[in-house]
């Protein structure tokens, strides 16, 4: 089977285009969220969101290299007709997804203040980031 480049391109694009779809949609959560905190909070209250980011992007890096490294496993496997090695990747990255998520969730939980501290929540912060962030960790894990 030959492929043609107008065959190869339209393949590319069906892969890219739902994960550049996703993209926009969380980029546009996070300016939305922001917009409704700046006008209900003002300027501490969006400090105190900025603060709880890099929790966010730890959870979804990790989150996201789990869940490659696993596509690629499963690609492969599945181009190589060994379904069950491609199972077997799936299960392993959805049992490290729910231990990583639970290791991470009593770790915020139990430390989060001196983590955004960490982070450079000042005293003044500190309420609104803890709120802001407990609803964050609830919903990433």
């Amino acid at each position: 089977m030959k492929f043609t480049w107008k065959k190869n391109v339209r393949l590319f694009l069906s892969y890219v285009l739902p994960s550049m779809i996703a993209m926009l949609i969380v980029g546009s959560y996070s300016i939305v969220d922001t917009i409704f905190i700046g006008q209900s909070s003002g300027e501490i209250g969006l400090a105190s969101t900025a603060v709880t980011w890099p929790l966010v992007m730890l959870l979804g890096a990790v989150g996201d290299m789990l869940g490659t490294g696993a596509a690629i496993i499963i690609s492969q496997s599945r181009g190589a007709k060994d379904i069950k090695r491609a199972r077997m990747a799936l299960g392993n990255m959805l049992i490290w997804q729910v231990v990583f998520c639970t290791v991470m969730t009593v770790i915020m939980y139990g430390w989060l203040e001196d983590i955004l501290v960490l982070f450079g929540a000042t005293p003044e912060l500190i309420p609104g980031a803890l709120s802001y962030s407990r609803i964050l960790i609830a919903g990433d894990s």
